[in-house]
Protein backbone atom coordinates (compact mmCIF):
# COMPACT_ATOMS: atom_id res chain seq x y z
CA UNK A 1 0.00 0.00 0.00
CA UNK A 2 2.37 2.24 0.53
CA UNK A 3 3.63 2.46 -3.03
CA UNK A 4 -0.26 2.63 -4.24
CA UNK A 5 -1.46 5.87 -2.35
CA UNK A 6 0.88 7.87 -3.52
CA UNK A 7 1.09 7.08 -7.11
CA UNK A 8 -2.79 7.08 -6.86
CA UNK A 9 -3.38 10.45 -5.72
CA UNK A 10 -1.18 12.27 -7.89
CA UNK A 11 -2.96 10.14 -11.24
CA UNK A 12 -5.95 10.96 -9.37
CA UNK A 13 -5.48 14.67 -9.22
CA UNK A 14 -3.70 15.36 -12.13
CA UNK A 15 -6.85 13.79 -14.27
CA UNK A 16 -9.41 15.25 -11.95
CA UNK A 17 -7.88 18.54 -12.54
CA UNK A 18 -7.99 17.91 -16.19
CA UNK A 19 -11.58 17.14 -15.98
CA UNK A 20 -12.62 19.37 -14.01
CA UNK A 21 -10.78 22.63 -14.41
CA UNK A 22 -9.38 22.27 -17.62
CA UNK A 23 -11.99 21.10 -19.70
CA UNK A 24 -9.95 19.50 -22.27
CA UNK A 25 -11.35 17.73 -25.19
CA UNK A 26 -12.75 14.35 -25.23
CA UNK A 27 -13.01 15.03 -20.96
CA UNK A 28 -16.74 13.75 -21.22
CA UNK A 29 -16.44 10.52 -22.57
CA UNK A 30 -13.34 10.25 -20.34
CA UNK A 31 -15.19 10.97 -17.11
CA UNK A 32 -17.72 8.73 -18.33
CA UNK A 33 -15.20 6.04 -18.53
CA UNK A 34 -14.16 6.37 -15.27
CA UNK A 35 -17.40 6.41 -13.80
CA UNK A 36 -18.07 3.31 -15.99
CA UNK A 37 -15.06 1.73 -13.96
CA UNK A 38 -16.67 2.30 -11.12
CA UNK A 39 -19.49 0.17 -11.74
CA UNK A 40 -17.31 -2.89 -12.83
CA UNK A 41 -17.63 -5.54 -9.63
CA UNK A 42 -13.73 -6.24 -8.63
CA UNK A 43 -15.03 -10.56 -9.01
CA UNK A 44 -16.00 -9.57 -12.93
CA UNK A 45 -12.21 -8.04 -13.44
CA UNK A 46 -10.59 -10.43 -11.23
CA UNK A 47 -9.64 -13.15 -13.81
CA UNK A 48 -8.74 -11.54 -16.96
CA UNK A 49 -6.16 -9.50 -14.19
CA UNK A 50 -4.68 -12.46 -13.63
CA UNK A 51 -3.89 -13.42 -16.76
CA UNK A 52 -2.80 -10.19 -17.76
CA UNK A 53 -0.28 -9.73 -14.80
CA UNK A 54 0.89 -13.32 -16.01
CA UNK A 55 1.82 -12.90 -19.45
CA UNK A 56 3.77 -9.36 -18.48
CA UNK A 57 5.74 -11.66 -16.17
CA UNK A 58 4.70 -9.70 -13.00
CA UNK A 59 2.86 -12.86 -11.16
CA UNK A 60 4.73 -13.02 -7.82
CA UNK A 61 6.23 -9.42 -7.85
CA UNK A 62 5.50 -6.72 -5.98
CA UNK A 63 4.49 -4.85 -9.31
CA UNK A 64 2.52 -7.54 -9.74
CA UNK A 65 -0.16 -6.37 -6.90
CA UNK A 66 0.89 -2.66 -6.89
CA UNK A 67 -0.51 -1.46 -10.90
CA UNK A 68 -3.59 -3.52 -10.74
CA UNK A 69 -4.31 -2.11 -7.20
CA UNK A 70 -3.32 1.51 -8.88
CA UNK A 71 -5.99 0.96 -11.60
CA UNK A 72 -8.62 -0.45 -9.39
CA UNK A 73 -8.77 3.01 -7.22
CA UNK A 74 -8.22 5.23 -9.63
CA UNK A 75 -12.08 5.62 -10.81
CA UNK A 76 -12.76 6.61 -7.42
CA UNK A 77 -9.77 8.52 -6.73
CA UNK A 78 -10.70 10.89 -9.99
CA UNK A 79 -14.44 10.91 -9.46
CA UNK A 80 -13.73 12.30 -6.15
CA UNK A 81 -11.00 14.83 -7.62
CA UNK A 82 -12.99 15.96 -10.52
CA UNK A 83 -15.94 16.64 -8.15
CA UNK A 84 -13.80 18.80 -6.38
CA UNK A 85 -12.31 21.07 -9.07
CA UNK A 86 -15.72 21.57 -10.96
CA UNK A 87 -16.77 23.10 -7.19
CA UNK A 88 -13.27 24.79 -6.87
CA UNK A 89 -13.92 28.94 -7.82
CA UNK A 90 -13.18 30.04 -11.16
CA UNK A 91 -12.44 33.57 -9.37
CA UNK A 92 -8.96 32.41 -8.08
CA UNK A 93 -7.86 30.67 -11.32
CA UNK A 94 -9.00 33.80 -13.45
CA UNK A 95 -6.70 35.84 -10.80
CA UNK A 96 -3.62 33.43 -10.68
CA UNK A 97 -4.13 34.23 -15.04
CA UNK A 98 -4.55 37.36 -14.65
CA UNK A 99 -0.87 37.88 -12.21
CA UNK A 100 0.91 35.61 -14.76
CA UNK A 101 0.51 32.06 -13.92
CA UNK A 102 0.96 29.30 -16.07
CA UNK A 103 -1.66 25.85 -15.82
CA UNK A 104 1.27 23.90 -13.43
CA UNK A 105 1.65 27.31 -11.38
CA UNK A 106 -2.38 27.47 -11.26
CA UNK A 107 -2.24 23.72 -10.04
CA UNK A 108 0.13 23.80 -7.82
CA UNK A 109 -0.27 26.80 -5.77
CA UNK A 110 -3.53 27.91 -6.49
CA UNK A 111 -6.19 24.60 -6.59
CA UNK A 112 -3.52 21.96 -4.69
CA UNK A 113 -3.22 24.16 -1.95
CA UNK A 114 -7.32 24.24 -1.97
CA UNK A 115 -7.95 20.48 -2.65
CA UNK A 116 -5.83 19.58 0.75
CA UNK A 117 -9.08 18.51 2.32
CA UNK A 118 -10.22 16.52 -0.07
CA UNK A 119 -6.31 14.66 -0.52
CA UNK A 120 -6.27 13.93 2.86
CA UNK A 121 -8.47 12.91 5.72
CA UNK A 122 -6.80 14.57 8.46
CA UNK A 123 -8.40 17.84 9.99
CA UNK A 124 -6.47 21.09 8.49
CA UNK A 125 -8.26 23.19 11.06
CA UNK A 126 -6.53 23.91 14.81
CA UNK A 127 -8.63 23.64 18.05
Amino acid sequence: MIGVVPVSLLFATLAGFALGHLRVRGGQVAFLLFVLGLTLPFEGVIVPLYYEIRHLGLLGSRWGIILPLIGLFMPFGVYWMRAHFVNAPQVLSEAARVDGATTWQLFLRVHVPLARPALTSRRTSRA
